[in-house]
C-alpha cells in the first residue's frame, strides 16, 4: 500500500535528519510527520492484512525514531511519550469526520444525514474502542461520506 511506503518514508528521513536532536524535538516531529493519516476516513476497501502493516509501519518508525530494539514494547514507549497508538489515531479522524458531517448545516448534508440511506449511527459507540470494528464502521461509511464530501465541497 502507497501510505505504508510513505511512512516509512517520512519516518526515516525524520530519523536521518534530526538522529542528534531531543527527545522532545523527535516527539513533535513524529507527531507532525507520521501521525497525519491523510484520508484514512475514507479508505473502505483497506484488509486487515493492510491495516496491520500499516500499524507496524507506525509502530516501527517510532521505535527506531527513539533508538529502542524491535523487540521493545510499542504501546510502552507510545504510553510513556505521550503519543497515540495507531487505532487511536485513526478511531480520532474517522470520529472527527462523522461528527463534522453530522454537525454541518447544510441543507443537502441534513437530508442525506436524516435519510435512510445512514444505518450505522446507532452502532459508532459500540464500535469506536475496537479498531477492527472501526474498519468496518469505515466500509459502512465510505460510501456516504464520499458523497457528503462531494456535497460539501462543490456547494
Amino acid at each position: 500500500m502507497r501510505q505504508t511506503r510513505c511512512l516509512y518514508a517520512r519516518a526515516n528521513t525524520i530519523i536521518r535528519k534530526f538522529n542528534c536532536a531531543s527527545l522532545n524535538t523527535k516527539l513533535m516531529l513524529f507527531r507532525a510527520y507520521c501521525m497525519p493519516i491523510y484520508g484514512c476516513q475514507l479508505w473502505c476497501s483497506m484488509s486487515q492484512y493492510a491495516y496491520n502493516k500499516l500499524r507496524v509501519a507506525y509502530n516501527d518508525g517510532f521505535r527506531q525514531l527513539l533508538n529502542e530494539p524491535r523487540w521493545c514494547s510499542a504501546s510502552k514507549l507510545f504510553v510513556f511519550n505521550n503519543v497515540p497508538v495507531y487505532a487511536a489515531v485513526t478511531r480520532k479522524l474517522i470520529y472527527s469526520l462523522w461528527c463534522t458531517v453530522f454537525n454541518s448545516g447544510n441543507v443537502l448534508l441534513r437530508g442525506l444525514v436524516n435519510s435512510d440511506f445512514v444505518c450505522a449511527v446507532s452502532c459508532f459507540q459500540e464500535m469506536a474502542h475496537d479498531p477492527i470494528q472501526t474498519i468496518n464502521f469505515t466500509v459502512c461509511f465510505c460510501l456516504v461520506s464520499t458523497v457528503v464530501l462531494y456535497v460539501y465541497f462543490t456547494v
